[in-house]
């Protein structure tokens, strides 16, 4: 029995549902879990909605298999939808149900979405990892080939993007093998690409080549069109890399007439940018202006931080080429803008994903801890009952109100044992979120001092423009001195902002301080802030630019204080540090 629903009231839902339960005879929450199956992946609205409906109904002790289906379709709706974490909560949900119920192979498909999940999600490449091993254990132990690969192929591209390149390649080439053993002409033709991606790296550039084409082969054969589009994309990087820009263009172009033949936006704007960067390098600016403003233009429309920050970038670059300094200032101004918001939202957002997770944990351990309290209550009142019949036996009264004494205290000790456990965990968890802050706190301070350091070189910059202004004649004289004015003044707050980075400092290291005083007595506060700046992993160089002195001097004091610190040779300063 086939039927759609539009637009449908919770009470004529019921109805269906009664209905379909009627004939067939099956679990209310089965039947609708079936209907979302059937829409999926076409229609996921429909889905979502006769999916929301069968959670509701599932009863979670006496289905767990259910529960567990429900929670994982509601993942790979997420999924779908592009909403990371609510696909990952879902699937970390029905992880913890298929393990329960010792379902390996199911488990082992959640732990390999979860690792999917993590890496788009600001790739967050080692929680990623973790789930794509956990799933290869158990795929090794079905002995489960295709998924084995597909592991293989996996944990090869997050190696690849930590620049592990060897490792990288090792996967690659086990993920070939499994895949050309299995038949899998796509796996295969995906296995080519990664590996011509290798080579490329390697700056091995015929067999990266080799590999490309290989893959682009099987793809055209079997009429893939996406992966037609990232071979052409690859190919394209690998010509610009040569210096062979002609092709490199030729080969964008067709990337980009796939990509839109697949109506995937994000990836033609993508090679778009790619494309205007060729064209700025072939010194046609008009055209690479033309590309990348448009680009630009949909970034801005689809409110897209990060293309946004890219074509801006390159606007400026091209600008820059073109001759047009000013509004080149402008572009890269909106670039720096843009750059320093996405990766302060990252650092939120990764915060923010860190306390949910200390919520959801939290809330998780009160919940059990209240399932164990309600079992010693129903406990206590068995007991009550117990006493209360024996009371009538007269003789073995004493005895059993003596054994069962013994069964409340051991059952109040366990009670509090439980609760001290429980508080032991929300201790630890709060140290581990204080931990957590001042580590954020340490990035932000980074973050600052490097966009102070980038402000003074800035700054110097326009000195050394200012001391060749005696090269040009006097009327381009005057423009270029407006055009530095303009510039001096809209960065005339370094000041104000080195005060308030070191003032950051200071409160953020006063207990750093306090204990850098008690072991070194005779520091001096510029030597205390040259520790901080040392933990904040900053180097002599970006060191000198914040303070606007040399890199020598910068040296001179920290050799300085590795005197007054009494360091060895081979021990390292940082490392010393770390550790007061």
């Amino acid at each position: 029995m086939f039927f759609i629903i539009r637009n449908v009231t919770f009470s004529q839902t019921a109805v269906i549902t009664t209905s379909i339960s009627d004939t067939t005879g099956q679990n209310s929450a089965e039947i609708l879990y079936k209907k979302a199956v059937s829409f999926f992946p076409y229609d996921i609205e429909r889905t979502l909605h006769f999916n929301k409906l069968a959670l509701k109904m599932v009863n979670p002790k006496t289905e767990p298999l259910l529960n567990a289906n429900i929670n994982k379709l509601m993942g790979d709706i997420f999924e779908k939808k592009n909403s990371i974490q609510p696909a990952i909560n879902y699937y970390l949900i029905s992880a913890k149900i298929f393990k329960r119920i010792n379902n390996a192979g199911n488990l082992c498909r959640v732990y390999e979405r979860l690792g999917k999940m993590y890496y788009r999600d600001n790739y967050n490449l080692k929680n990623a990892l973790d789930y794509y091993y956990k799933a290869l254990e158990i795929a090794t132990s079905l002995n489960d080939n295709s998924l084995i690969a597909e592991i293989y192929n996996n944990i090869g591209g997050i190696l690849f993007n930590q620049n592990n390149i060897d490792e990288a390649y090792e996967y690659f080439k086990k993920a070939l093998k499994l895949w050309k053993n299995e038949n899998n002409i796509m796996g295969t033709a995906r296995a080519f690409n990664n590996i011509g991606e290798i080579f490329r790296k390697r700056k091995m550039f015929d067999k990266a080549e080799e590999y490309y084409n290989k893959s682009l082969s099987i793809n055209k054969k079997h009429n893939n069109i996406t992966f037609m589009a990232v071979n052409f994309q690859n190919l394209g990087i690998l010509k610009s890399e040569t210096g062979k820009h002609d092709e490199a263009l030729n080969y964008f172009l067709k990337s980009i007439e796939l990509y839109k033949n697949q109506s995937d936006e994000n990836n033609v704007l993508k090679v778009m940018l790619l494309l205007g960067k060729e064209y700025d390098i072939l010194k046609n600016h008009k055209k690479a202006y033309e590309i990348l403003n448009n680009v630009y233009q949909i970034a801005k429309k689809n409110n897209n931080w990060d293309l946004i920050a890219s074509s801006a970038k390159g606007l400026s670059n091209v600008l820059e080429h073109w001759g047009n300094s000013g509004k080149a200032l402008k572009y890269y101004k909106i670039y720096s803008e843009f750059n320093d918001s996405i990766n302060f939202k990252k650092q939120n957002k990764l915060l923010e994903d860190l306390q949910m997770r200390f919520i959801n944990d939290i809330k998780e351990k009160e919940l059990s801890l209240k399932d164990k309290e309600i079992a010693l209550l129903k406990s206590d009142k068995k007991v009550r009952q117990l006493q209360n019949s024996i009371l009538i036996a007269g003789f073995f009264v004493l005895i059993i109100i003596s054994v069962l004494l013994i069964s409340r205290y051991k059952s109040q000790f366990q009670k509090e044992r439980l609760l001290s456990i429980k508080n032991a965990e929300l201790h630890k968890a709060q140290q581990e979120l204080m931990e957590l802050e001042i580590k954020s706190k340490n990035n932000d301070l980074a973050n600052f001092a490097l966009h102070i350091v980038e402000k003074n070189n800035f700054l110097r910059e326009i000195r050394k423009q200012l001391k060749e202004l005696n090269k040009y004649p006097e009327n381009v004289k005057d423009k270029k001195i407006n055009e530095l004015i303009i510039t001096v003044q809209q960065n005339l707050q370094i000041q104000e902002e080195l005060k308030e980075f070191r003032y950051k400092v200071d409160q953020t290291y006063q207990g750093f301080f306090e204990r850098l005083k008690t072991k070194l007595p005779t520091i001096t506060k510029n030597e205390e802030r040259l520790c901080a700046l040392l933990r904040l992993n900053l180097s002599s160089k970006e060191i000198a630019a914040l303070n606007n002195t040399s890199v020598k001097a910068v040296e001179m004091s920290r050799y300085r204080l590795r005197k007054k610190c009494k360091i060895a040779n081979d021990e390292n300063l940082c490392d010393y540090l770390e550790k007061i």
